[in-house]
């Protein structure tokens, strides 16, 4: 668990807590998470967070997942500062097009990281597959780069709502009509997916932004963790709950498992707190 200070401009601190866990029927874990906050100079923060979803039913889930998040967070780590130098990072004042560029490059790598992984590794793992969910905190900005059917959710004043868009069949035909957004995370099609990394040679990112205030919670979380909490007020009830980052989020995640436990579940929470 990361803690540090934001700028005195906005009078917050961050907080973030990781969890993954394998579920009570998979015999791996094909989940993968990251997390890292840092403080740059003149008073900017920043912080990183991924979660990836091996997609089931295809080889070497495990791998797809955790080259995923290796390669974005290889790609994105200029934005942190360098340990034990006078560096201060990146100028503090990034223009929000210059960060979804990063943030789109960094996914359109890691798409090509696993392409061609799978051609190199054909005997082993010829098919690798994840979703991802990652968002960067700059300052007080929040950016959002989302592919599958991984979620990001945003807590503000006891309401919980769903920033990211599920790429998966039934979220299509909620889409259309066709059925009950409500309904989409126990319709037979709800794992089916539209979008993936390395699925082909090139990758459709949706992107999403969202301002930081004090009090406000964000979550990124695999479809292991959402589809036990369908009723986003409900999910606001936990996501609202007194404590630790790190034990709301591990409460989270078993209380996930207790319910179906059916799949992997992963979940990165971040807290902003009004500085002391």
């Amino acid at each position: 668990m990361d803690t540090l200070n934001l700028n005195a401009e906005k009078h917050l601190s961050l907080t973030a807590a990781a969890r993954s866990d394998r579920g009570q029927q998979r015999e791996m874990n094909e989940d993968a998470v990251f997390q890292r906050t840092g403080q740059l100079g003149r008073g900017t923060h920043v912080g990183l967070y991924v979660v990836c979803d091996g997609v089931g039913g295809r080889q070497a889930g495990e791998v797809a997942s955790q080259l995923a998040v290796d390669t974005v967070t290889a790609a994105l780590a200029w934005v942190f500062p360098a340990p034990d130098t006078a560096s201060i990072g990146p100028p503090t004042r990034l223009a929000d097009a210059t960060l979804r560029k990063h943030l789109q490059a960094a996914v359109t790598q890691a798409n090509t990281a696993l392409r061609g992984y799978a051609q190199t590794h054909a005997a082993q793992a010829p098919d690798l597959s994840t979703t991802m969910t990652m968002a960067l905190i700059y300052r007080s900005r929040v950016f959002i780069a989302n592919v599958g059917d991984g979620r990001a959710y945003a807590w503000r004043s006891g309401q919980a709502v769903q920033i990211t868009r599920d790429h998966s069949l039934a979220a299509e035909l909620a889409e259309r009509g066709r059925i009950d957004r409500s309904a989409v995370a126990g319709h037979p099609r709800s794992n089916v997916l539209l979008r993936a990394l390395g699925l082909y040679d090139s990758v459709e990112v949706d992107m999403f932004g969202w301002s930081l205030q004090a009090g406000d919670r964000l979550l990124l979380c695999s479809d292991g963790l959402w589809r036990a909490f369908p009723d986003p007020d409900e999910l606001a009830g936990w996501l609202g709950a007194e404590g630790e980052v790190d034990g709301v989020c591990r409460r989270l995640v078993e209380e996930a498992s207790r319910r179906d436990g059916s799949d992997n579940i992963s979940a990165v929470l971040v807290r902003a707190d009004p500085a002391r």
